[in-house]
C-alpha cells in the first residue's frame, strides 16, 4: 500500500507533468518515471516510488523551463 509521502510525491509529479503536457513539451522518460513510481507505490516500495516521482517531477518542471526559454529565445531554425 502506498505511503502518504509516496502518494503526495506522485501527485506533485503528476501535476508538474500536466503543466508540461499543456505546452506539448515533455521529455522522453518523464511519463515512464511516473508510471514506474505508481507501480512501485502499489507494491509498497515507497522509497523507490518517491525517488521515481521526484525524477518525473524534476523532468516535467525542467521541460516547462526549457519550453519557456525556447519560446522566448527563438533560434531561427
Amino acid at each position: 500500500k502506498p505511503s502518504p509521502d509516496a502518494t503526495a510525491e506522485i501527485t506533485n509529479a503528476a501535476d508538474a507533468l500536466k503543466m508540461a503536457t499543456a505546452n506539448d513539451w515533455i521529455w522522453r522518460d518523464t511519463e515512464t518515471f511516473l508510471k514506474e513510481a505508481q507501480a512501485a507505490a502499489e507494491k509498497g516500495e515507497n522509497g523507490t516510488a518517491i525517488k521515481l516521482a521526484n525524477k518525473a517531477k524534476f523532468q516535467a518542471e525542467a521541460a516547462v523551463i526549457q519550453y519557456n526559454h525556447e519560446k522566448n529565445n527563438p533560434r531561427g531554425l
